[in-house]
């Protein structure tokens, strides 16, 4: 699709309200690289994806984003053997923390049926 189509049906409002709602700087840039597609087998997939994480959702607690911030520089520069700022350590600790909780999460025991969830 082209930038004109894309401009012509307001994508880009639509992909600037979805950001509002990404609890991260790395969410927020992901939302910038959405594009439509028209690859059915991938639409299948992703709105089966949808489905999911709407049903742990609805299933249990809400997990936030919000600590979860861009690394990449941190990495590269621990990789060359600079020293990181305490601030920079607090950073990786915050993601490992959230990468430790949403591996568990979900992992409480079913009591509804994914029906029984979603009619709640």
């Amino acid at each position: 699709m082209n930038e004109k189509v894309l401009k012509t049906l307001e994508f880009y409002k639509i992909t600037d309200q979805i950001k509002e709602y990404a609890g991260s700087e790395p969410g927020k840039a992901m939302c910038d690289k959405l594009r439509p597609s028209s690859n059915l087998e991938w639409i299948r997939e992703a709105l089966e994806e949808t489905d999911a994480a709407l049903l742990r959702l609805v299933k249990n607690d809400r997990i936030s984003f919000s600590s979860n911030s861009d690394i990449r520089a941190t990495i590269k520069e621990a990789k060359i053997g600079q020293t990181l700022s305490a601030r920079e350590l607090l950073s990786i600790a915050r993601l490992l923390t959230l990468t430790s909780e949403l591996s568990t999460y979900g992992e409480k025991p079913d009591e509804d049926t994914p029906d029984d969830a979603l009619s709640k």
